[in-house]
Order: structure tokens, then C-alpha cells, then sequence
């Protein structure tokens, strides 16, 4: 363990108890597994998580929990909502939604609900234009149909279905992006997790990806429509 560790977890350990979850509370052992993993990350990676949480939780920028949950459209605050809290540690099925109870924690301010004026008009129409990744996703998809002749097909949840139309073809996209990826990371982590097929099919190699974080970020990364 280096010398700076103890500090960056002890940093992100005041930010779990500022946000302290009831012991019945579905995601209740999340704050524990988070820091558990946090202290396998090499210490660059500790601090650029601690900054993203910073401007998450304390921030106000667009990104941040009040931009996305105070002062927002209804609309809005049930698809962050959903964005959010679908991870792998826990489905947002049915039951999850009934025992958060999102209408117990809704007020409707009744007198600023009418859009009078363009600034209002202009945050309802958000909800109706493409998300803010678009262009990464979308950058990142036609880098990757450019070098490696796949095929991509959207899914219904909004993930893509990737075919590479050879094995050969699919491991040599593994291997450049794995040369890419510090030994022991948390980028190597997220590309391993990019490269694991969900189908083969004689020569074929089928994978499905997320957009928000395979595509838009991991994706990105490899392809260098994105900063690593």
C-alpha cells in the first residue's frame, strides 16, 4: 500500500457517511464492496474517482446529484433515476422501484410547473433531444465500423449488439485494446469487461455493450475518441 492510500480512503469513507444508507436499504452493502474495490486501485485512479464524486455529490454542475434531482422536471428525475441505479450490483426491477417509493420523496412545486417563460420551455425540451453522449457513442461506433468491419445493431434497452465477423479479426481487436490498458487497472478492469463475448457462432464473435459507460467511455478510450 502506498504512502498516500490511507488518506484517499479515509477521504472516501467521510463522503460514504455523509450519504449513510438504513440497514434494510437494498443497495446496503454497496458503501462497503465500493470501498473495498477502491482500495485495489492504483492511487491516480483513487483521485480521479474522488473528483468525479466530489462534483457528483457536492457540485452543482450538470452532472451532479442537484442539478439532476432539485429544482427538475418529474420526467427528468425518473429517467436519471433509471440510469442510475440499473448497475450490475442491482437490477432497478419492480420490487427495487416499490421499495424506494420515488412518489414518498417527490414535491411538486404547483406555481413554477407552467413553462412561461424560454429559459423553462428550454429544460423540458431537453427531455426530448438526444442524451449528452450522443456524439461519444456515436463517434466512438464509427471508429470502431471503420477499423474493424463490424457489424452493430441497437437493442431495445439501448445497448448495441457488436459482431465481429471473424475470430481472428475480434482477437486482434482484444489484444490492441488490451496493450492499451495498464496491467492492474481499472481501465484494464472496464476492458475486460468490453471484451467478454456474449455469443459465438462458428467464426463469428458476438458482444453487447452498454452505452453510457462500454461505448461512450471504455469504447472511447480504446478507439482514442476519448482522453484515457
Amino acid at each position: 500500500m502506498s504512502a498516500a492510500k490511507p488518506g484517499l480512503q479515509r477521504e472516501l469513507e467521510a463522503i460514504l457517511s455523509d450519504f449513510p444508507l438504513p440497514r434494510s436499504s437494498r443497495w446496503g452493502g454497496l458503501p462497503q464492496r465500493s470501498a473495498h474495490l477502491f482500495r485495489f486501485c492504483k492511487d491516480y485512479h483513487c483521485e480521479e474517482l474522488l473528483t468525479s464524486i466530489r462534483a457528483s455529490v457536492y457540485g452543482e454542475g450538470s452532472g451532479s446529484l442537484r442539478a439532476n434531482l432539485i429544482d427538475a422536471p418529474v420526467f427528468w428525475i425518473t429517467h436519471w433515476l433509471r440510469t442510475k441505479l440499473d448497475t450490475d450490483y442491482l437490477r432497478f426491477d419492480r420490487a427495487a422501484r416499490e421499495d424506494i417509493g420515488l412518489e414518498r420523496h417527490l414535491s411538486v412545486v404547483w406555481n413554477e410547473t407552467l413553462p412561461l417563460d424560454p429559459d423553462r420551455e428550454a429544460v423540458g425540451a431537453d427531455l426530448l433531444t438526444e442524451p449528452p453522449d450522443a456524439d461519444d457513442v456515436a463517434g466512438a461506433l464509427r471508429a470502431l465500423e471503420a477499423k474493424w468491419d463490424v457489424s452493430v445493431g441497437e437493442l431495445v434497452d439501448g445497448g448495441y449488439a457488436v459482431m465481429f465477423r471473424s475470430r481472428d479479426t475480434y482477437r486482434r481487436f482484444r489484444d490492441e485494446a488490451l496493450d492499451l490498458a495498464e496491467p492492474g487497472s481499472v481501465f484494464e478492469a472496464d476492458v475486460l469487461d468490453l471484451l467478454r463475448p456474449e455469443a459465438e457462432f462458428d467464426d463469428l464473435v458476438a458482444l453487447t455493450w452498454n452505452r453510457n459507460f462500454d461505448v461512450a467511455v471504455t469504447l472511447g478510450k480504446i478507439l482514442g475518441t476519448r482522453a484515457r
